[in-house]
């Protein structure tokens, strides 16, 4: 998971699911689930605090699972073994506190956490890192 605001990476981590998913889609709807957590309570403290307002975005690079959390018509027979608390997340996109969009693989900035990568995938990454560095620097 990586958590951006503005252009600034505020929370990362990756950490092994405690319990046993059935499928990829699954699995990557529980990661929505947490990642939909953590997005909408930095959202709360920042609209307590008069911050400002946002919509918060959750990208994810499975199509199911988005499908899912939308209201497809896949729900039934592949979510009737999950646990209804992971739903939670089809409930904050019908209601509009988060946009789900679908981010290809190679662009997901979060699976360098968590899965093995090419050199290239790397590479693009750490440039994206090194890009706002070299920024600040110049500004100086």
């Amino acid at each position: 998971m990586a958590i951006w605001k503005n252009d600034s990476l505020i929370a990362w981590g990756s950490k092994q699911q405690g319990i046993v998913s059935r499928s990829t889609m699954e699995s990557e709807y529980i990661a929505m689930f947490k990642a939909t957590n953590h997005v909408l309570w930095l959202a709360t403290i920042e609209e307590q605090l008069g911050i400002n307002e946002w919509r918060p975005f959750v990208y994810c690079d499975n199509q199911a699972a988005i499908a899912i959390a939308k209201g497809g018509e896949l729900s039934f027979k592949t979510t009737r073994f999950m646990n209804i608390k992971y739903h939670s997340v089809r409930d904050e996109h019908t209601a509009k506190r988060i946009v789900i969009n679908y981010i290809k693989s190679e662009d997901n900035l979060a699976d360098i956490f968590t899965k093995r990568t090419t050199d290239t995938i790397l590479i693009n990454h750490r440039d994206c890192f090194m890009e706002s560095f070299f920024t600040l620097e110049d500004d100086e």
